[in-house]
């Protein structure tokens, strides 16, 4: 197996030996969940995210347009420059996820998973991903990365997600609260039932609850664990 391509396995049970904090669900449970999840997300990339992907980079390469072609750049430095820019391009897709109530319906169901481990980064909805392949065209027409560039991109991505100095220029990381204590999920919608397959593909689509409010009708302290790396409310 590629080392790239295995380093999720490898996390997935590297993360069985090492815990950071108590486990609320039963694993195979959020793992039948989650590899549905990606099973929907690789048919949604394959039917939209990939062709239009391949198509704006096909027009870009054959125009020249974008800004990682500008004859201003040297062009042993437009590789870097555009892997740069496509990973902070794709951070202020992220911060849009959590910032626009239309978007943050889809992404909240990549958030409802009760524990946090490598699988939950393949939990996405279809309907995000769907979105996202406007953006990849925004993205790639401005930009204009190579075909190869993109893949490289892709490739290194898939490992993990890059830059977390994103987070500091942009000063949405928080390290000031300890792991043990960060509450994983969304407190609205916290019970069995929300984080079934069925219910949490139906989520974006029903009336939207009181994110932050447990069934108790309390609500979870803001500040520390709330705004944990990239994970801010609407």
């Amino acid at each position: 197996m590629p080392p790239l391509a295995a380093s999720p396995f490898y996390f997935f049970l590297s993360e069985r030996f090492i815990f950071l904090r108590r486990l609320k669900r039963p694993l195979l449970g959020r793992l039948t969940v989650n590899l549905s999840f990606a099973a929907v997300a690789f048919v949604t990339v394959s039917l939209t995210v990939r062709p239009a992907a391949e198509a704006m980079l096909g027009w870009t390469g054959h125009s020249g347009f974008g800004l990682a072609q500008l004859t201003a750049v040297p062009s042993a430095v437009r590789p870097l420059l555009a892997f740069l820019l496509m990973d902070l391009t794709f951070y202020w897709w992220h911060r849009a996820n959590h910032r626009i109530p239309l978007l943050w319906r889809f992404h909240n169901v990549h958030h409802l998973d009760p524990d946090m481990d490598v699988s939950t980064a393949f939990r996405f909805h279809f309907g995000e991903l769907a979105f996202s392949s406007a953006i990849r065209v925004a993205q790639f027409g401005l930009l204009g990365p190579s075909l190869g560039g993109y893949l490289v991109y892709e490739a290194v991505f898939q490992a993990g997600t890059l830059f977390s100095f994103w987070d500091r220029l942009h000063r949405t990381l928080r390290l000031n609260i300890p792991q043990g204590e960060i509450d994983i999920g969304i407190p609205g919608y916290a019970g069995d039932r929300d984080n079934s397959l069925g219910s949490a593909l139906l989520a974006p689509f029903r009336a939207q609850r009181d994110y932050w409010r447990r069934a108790d009708g309390s609500v979870p302290a803001r500040g520390g664990a709330a705004e944990d790396k990239g994970c801010l409310a609407p």
